[in-house]
């Protein structure tokens, strides 16, 4: 549903829009991901500079940055609509966030490996009528809406969209996540080894 259809319905609405490439131009309608918003803006090139092999700047820059760039440009439009009570578009592209990467490339700092530690403080389980689903915990924690996951992950290419773990509507509020036990044992099993 377009941006026009949800203002015509409620024109007090804030629609978010994202992409890989940005809205106008020949590569609008391409789809994209992480990888290759940092490839084809030369942050990955810049990133791999010095290195002995190609790299792709960690922890997903263009997905999480752009994500952040979103939420923020909602927190905007929100405010604006509190003067002319009107809703807003706000557009955010990966490609653009990795070319705002771009200018902090000249950076020093150095980049420490993620460790089985760092796997146990931020994975977190969640149990789905599919199996264990372990992943990342969320950032921002809220008392009324737990986050969670609700489809599975899917091969580049496909879509899964009408594929859910569970009746969203009736489990989220039961939903828990807890530290992950897959690196929680594998940690205990290496620091076994390393004791001997």
């Amino acid at each position: 549903m377009t941006a026009e259809a949800l203002w015509n319905v409620n024109p007090g609405l804030v629609v978010v829009e994202a992409n890989c490439y940005g809205f106008t131009g020949p590569w609008a309608r391409r789809r994209g991901w992480e990888q290759l918003a940092q490839s084809v803006t030369g942050l990955a090139h810049a990133h791999s500079n010095g290195r002995p092999k190609p790299s792709l700047v960690p922890s997903y820059f263009s997905d999480y940055g752009t994500g952040c760039l979103g939420a923020i440009g909602a927190l905007a439009a929100l405010e604006k609509r509190l003067i002319n009570g009107w809703g807003c578009r706000v557009r955010v592209a990966l490609a653009r966030t990795a070319m705002l990467g771009l200018q902090y490339c000249e950076s020093s700092e150095t980049a420490e490996p993620i460790g089985a530690e760092d796997m146990e403080r931020y994975l977190v389980d969640q149990e789905s009528s599919h199996g264990l689903l372990t992943r990342v915990a969320p950032v921002a924690r809220l008392d009324r809406t737990p986050p969670y996951a609700r489809t599975p992950a899917s091969f580049p290419g496909t879509a899964s969209l009408n594929v859910a773990w569970d009746d969203a509507a009736e489990t989220v509020q039961h939903v828990t996540h807890t530290p992950t036990r897959i690196f929680r044992e594998g940690l205990a099993h290496w620091r076994g080894h390393q004791e001997l």
